[in-house]
Formats: C-alpha cells, sequence, structure tokens
C-alpha cells in the first residue's frame, strides 16, 4: 500500500420522462447488426415514469499521480468526456446544458455530441448538466502511461457526490502505492472522516479528519499510514454535504511495470454482490470488506460466457470478521472475463482484481461490484488519440432470463439491438462509437464496459445508472413494446 489523502446542489428541478423508446442496428464489433422484429405479439405492460432530476453534478479526481506534497507528480495527460443520453432512449425535447470546467479551463457540449476536455495536472474536472438531459448524463476520466517502471490504463466514470462511500483496492509491497483523491463539487467546504480497514478490522492510526474547500479536491498518500496492509479497505464519510472519491493503485517493481488503475466506489452493502467483469489472464481475487460489527460467512460463484465456472483452486466458503477485510484468491482460471457473485450471512462490500500479462510486466484492473441497473445505464466508450482503446460491454442477468436493448451512438447516429441474456452467464458484446446505453425492459441485470489498448492495458468501468430523486422508480422499462424474442 502507499500516500498523505452535495449536497451543493441547491434547486434540485425534477421532471418526469415517460420512457418508451424504439429500436433498429447496434454498431457490434464494427458491424451493423440488424434487430430482428419477429416473435409474438404481447400486450404492452405499461412504461415506466422516472422521476429524473433537472440538475446534475459529476465529478472526475484529474490527475491522480499529482498534487501531493513530497511525493513527485507523475506526468500523465488525461481525457475527461462527457455525454447524454440520445432521445432514443430518454424522450424528451431538448437536450439542456452540459458544461465541463477545470480551473480555469472549461468547455460546453454541443447538443447531441457531448463534450471532452484534456487534463495535465491535478485540478478536478467538474460536469454540470441542467434541462431534460441532466440525469441522463455519464462521464468518464481516461488516461494511459507508459513509461519505465509504470505502465497500464486507467479509465473511470465521474462520479455524484456522495456521503458516505467505500473503496476497495490496494495493497502491500515495495513500490507499491495508493492515492485516496477526494472531489468537492460542491459550493460549500466538506469535513470528511476517513477509516482505512484491513486483515485485522480498523486500523486506528490510519484515521483522520479532512476538509475539502469548495470545488476542489484532496489528496492522500495511504502508505503514509497504512504502508503494511495486504487488504486495504478505504470508508469516507462527510458532514456537511458530500464528495467523489477515487482510489489510484499504482505497482512497480525496479525498472518493471507491474500496472496501475483507479477504483471508484463499490456498491453499497448487501448480502448479495454482483461484481459484473473481471478480466484476467489465469489469476484473480475478491475482496470482501464486512462493514458491520457481526461475522460473515461468504460464499463465492464465477460465472462465465457459458454459465458457472469450476475454479481450479477452489472458491471456499470464507468466513470474515466484522470490521475487517479478507481476499479470496481465484487461480487457474483461463484467460478471458468473468463475473463473481459474492453471498453471505449479513451485509458485506465487495471488488475483484485481475491481473494480466503486458509484454513486459502486468496489469491491475480492478472493477467493483455493481446495483441491479433499474431503468436504464450508459458510459462513455470514446477513447483519445493519444489512448487508443477497444472497448466490450459486459451483461450479467441474475437467477432469470432478462431482456434489455443495447444502443450505440457515434456522432449523434444512434443505433441498437435487443438482446435476450440467459440467467447467471456473462454476456460480452463488442462496441464501437462515442457512447454505449441498456434499456432493461425485464430481469435483474448488472453491466460494466472492460477497455483495452493495445500495450496491453486494460481498465473496467461500471455503467452509470440515472440521477432519480426517488429510489421506488419502477423498473418496468419496455424500449420495445411488443418485442419477445
Amino acid at each position: 500500500m502507499t500516500e498523505p489523502a452535495r449536497r451543493a446542489m441547491p434547486w434540485w428541478g425534477v421532471i418526469r420522462v415517460l420512457a418508451v423508446a424504439a429500436a433498429g442496428a447496434v454498431v457490434v464489433g464494427g458491424v451493423s447488426v440488424a434487430a430482428d422484429l419477429s416473435g409474438p405479439p404481447r400486450q404492452q405492460p405499461e412504461a415506466a415514469v422516472v422521476d429524473l432530476v433537472g440538475d446534475t453534478q459529476l465529478a472526475c479526481p484529474g490527475i491522480e499521480l499529482a498534487g501531493i506534497a513530497g511525493v513527485p507528480d507523475v506526468p500523465v495527460a488525461a481525457t475527461v468526456t462527457a455525454v447524454q443520453a440520445p432521445r432514443e432512449v430518454v424522450p424528451r425535447t431538448q437536450f439542456g446544458s452540459l458544461v465541463l470546467t477545470a480551473g480555469a479551463t472549461s468547455t460546453t457540449a454541443e447538443p447531441g455530441v457531448g463534450a471532452r476536455l484534456k487534463v495535465t495536472g491535478a485540478s478536478p474536472v467538474l460536469v454540470a448538466a441542467a434541462g431534460p438531459a441532466a440525469a441522463a448524463t455519464v462521464a468518464r476520466q481516461t488516461w494511459q502511461v507508459d513509461r519505465d517502471g509504470l505502465a497500464g490504463l486507467t479509465s473511470l466514470a465521474c462520479g455524484s457526490p456522495l456521503e458516505e462511500v467505500w473503496l476497495l483496492g490496494g495493497g502491500a509491497g515495495a513500490g507499491r502505492l495508493e492515492r485516496l483523491v477526494l472531489v468537492n463539487p460542491g459550493a460549500n467546504p466538506v469535513t470528511a472522516r476517513i477509516e482505512v480497514h484491513g486483515a485485522a478490522g480498523l486500523i486506528a492510526a490510519a484515521g483522520s479528519e479532512v476538509t475539502v474547500p469548495p470545488r476542489s479536491r484532496l489528496a492522500r498518500l495511504l502508505d503514509a499510514v497504512a504502508a503494511a496492509e495486504v487488504s486495504p479497505a478505504v470508508r469516507v464519510r462527510t458532514n456537511g454535504g458530500g464528495l467523489v472519491a477515487a482510489l489510484a493503485d499504482t505497482y512497480q517493481k525496479g525498472s518493471q511495470a507491474l500496472g496501475v488503475d483507479t477504483t471508484s466506489p463499490t456498491a453499497p452493502a448487501a448480502a448479495t454482490q454482483l461484481i459484473p467483469a473481471v478480466v484476467t489472464s489465469g489469476a484473480a481475487s475478491v475482496r470482501i470488506a464486512v462493514p458491520g460489527r457481526q461475522e460473515a460467512v461468504v460464499g463465492l460463484r464465477v460465472l462465465g460466457a457459458a454459465g458457472l465456472v469450476q475454479v481450479p483452486s477452489g472458491a471456499p466458503v470464507t468466513r470474515v470478521s466484522g470490521g475487517s477485510v479478507v481476499d479470496v484468491p481465484l487461480r487457474g482460471l483461463t484467460p478471458g472475463t468473468y463475473a463473481v457473485e459474492v453471498t453471505a450471512d449479513v451485509p458485506v462490500l465487495a471488488s475483484a482484481l485481475g491481473a494480466t500479462a503486458r509484454t513486459t510486466g502486468g496489469e491491475l484492473t480492478w472493477s467493483t461490484a455493481t446495483p441491479a441497473l433499474r431503468s436504464f445505464a450508459g458510459a462513455v466508450i470514446e477513447s483519445p488519440a493519444a489512448a487508443p482503446q477497444v472497448s466490450t460491454l459486459h451483461l450479467v442477468a441474475r437467477e432469470e432470463i432478462a431482456e434489455v436493448t443495447v444502443w450505440t451512438v457515434l456522432g449523434g447516429k444512434v443505433s441498437s439491438v435487443r438482446e435476450r441474456l440467459g440467467p447467471d452467464r456473462v454476456t460480452s458484446l463488442p462496441v464501437t462509437g462515442d457512447s454505449v446505453w441498456v434499456t432493461v425492459s425485464s430481469g435483474s441485470v448488472h453491466g460494466a464496459v472492460a477497455h483495452r489498448t493495445p500495450s496491453g492495458g486494460v481498465s473496467v468501468v461500471p455503467l452509470g445508472a440515472p440521477a432519480v430523486t426517488s429510489s421506488q422508480a419502477s423498473a418496468l422499462w419496455d424500449p420495445v413494446p411488443g418485442f419477445r424474442p
């Protein structure tokens, strides 16, 4: 491990969006696939009505490897791209405004196209959206580094400010550093309590209280307080507003680069967690944290394209003490992308680390557990010229068959394809364009996008759900009336 690491959203407007969309063809692997509209007709259910916020604030951390006193900055150039869902996904008459700001630099999106901003320093990137499309906004920060001793790809979704988050990432070892970055996109200072939990429970000496000024960020090197912890889990709780948090993990041994990645908060604690995309060339591990005081009895299931996967090393039932963290290794997997289901008798948190090989060294890829998609979700897939990426959408339906429509947007042109997802397996779709969106007709679906670079960089970004005013938003989204494969 390693470094020293909303409420200001006044006047939230609320709009009601009636979500009923149409279908055509989707760009999958560069090929336009026509949608099959055949199938017996059925009675169209009542379309879902989702209460979406009329103003959305997102933030990305800026360059995580810069801005810490006493630690040399690593020269990296990042690109932040923000887009909004097309009218086919969220019908409306106009897009509204979308502005990206980093320090004194800002850019405004063109309607239907999105906006992008290059970042080279420690300033966070703030994303402000207003109007009918505000809630249907996603943004992503991505950068690639390739130098002596440090190489890999980092790509993460810009997040909404939250009052409590957990970040599961990092580890121990010489040359391994973890940097915690906290961003305050609001107009008032926010005080946060930082806790670090490990294999033996709460690390009291690693706790601290910090204040993040308005529209700025604060970075801390976790190794300064918990360098020997092999399984860190960071809890951030705020007072006076919300923050956006990210945890950067870099690993090198001398001149050998072993990977970089930045993880965002994992899904809130629950008795069942689903990590939809774990990319590995043979080995992976699942990190499980228990936020409560009661011991958890935890079981794992690994899912692949054909369903349940038997792991050669086994996926035993594990006991995790209250307040502590355990890494469960998964060895002997065939190279590929898997989903991991974590079940426990008390609420737990989960993420996974996939290890992939590069021509020289390796790559770290953290994947978080994700909530089930209630209605629609999206992700930026456009990649900057400086770090070209191949992107694959991975979807998992839990327990029963699910039906979704996958939409891609390229230069304002929208394509779509409908998919019937088999239960408890990973469905993978290569996608190209500026953004990808998924609307759910039925079933419980989890999703993420994996990005790869020609040099071997890998990063996984979960699909971003819309900002809603009520957790009671219906999941009976029916984007294709009358469709049943």
